[in-house]
C-alpha cells in the first residue's frame, strides 16, 4: 500500500514536471521596426514559443499590466522613439521581477547604461543572430515558466 503511494505520488511528480517543460515560452518582443518584429515572429514558433510583440514600449507596459505575468521572456530594442528599452526593462522589472529580461543594443552603447546589473537581465549584439537569441532563451532556467 506505501509503495503504491509512493509510486502515484512519483508519477504525478513526473507529470507535473512534463506539463511544465512542455510549456511553450511566452515571449514579448519590443521593437520599432515592423520588419524585426516579423523575424521574431517568424523564428519563435509554436509549440517550443509564444509570441506577442509590441511597437513601443509604452504598448508593452499596456500589455504587461492588463495582461498581468503571461510573459516569462520580454526581449526589447534599446534605442525606440518614446521609451528607450533600457527605462522599459526598469519598470518591467518594478512590475514583475520574475520576467527574464533581454535587450538587444551594441555593447559600446551598453557601457554608457550602468544602472542594470548582469543578474536582472541579459545583453545580445546586434545584429542579432537568432539562433543564438533562442538557444539563449531556451537555457534560461524553465522555473518563470
Amino acid at each position: 500500500m506505501v509503495i503504491e503511494r509512493v509510486s502515484a505520488y512519483i508519477s504525478g511528480m513526473e507529470l507535473a514536471h512534463r506539463e511544465v517543460m512542455n510549456k511553450p515560452i511566452r515571449i514579448l518582443f519590443v521593437d520599432d521596426d515592423p520588419e524585426m518584429r516579423a523575424i521574431y515572429a517568424e523564428n519563435f514558433l509554436p509549440p517550443d514559443f509564444q509570441i506577442s510583440t509590441a511597437p513601443t514600449g509604452e504598448r508593452a507596459l499596456e500589455m504587461l499590466q492588463t495582461a498581468g505575468s503571461q510573459f516569462d521572456v520580454v526581449i526589447t530594442d534599446n534605442y525606440m522613439p518614446g521609451m528607450s528599452g533600457r527605462s522599459l526593462l526598469k519598470q518591467i522589472n518594478h512590475i514583475d521581477p520574475s520576467i527574464k529580461l533581454l535587450m538587444g543594443t551594441a555593447f559600446d552603447d551598453w557601457n554608457r547604461t550602468t544602472s542594470h546589473s548582469a543578474a536582472e537581465m541579459k545583453l545580445v549584439e546586434k545584429p542579432v543572430k537568432m539562433a543564438d537569441l533562442k538557444s539563449m532563451i531556451e537555457k534560461w532556467p524553465a522555473e518563470a515558466r
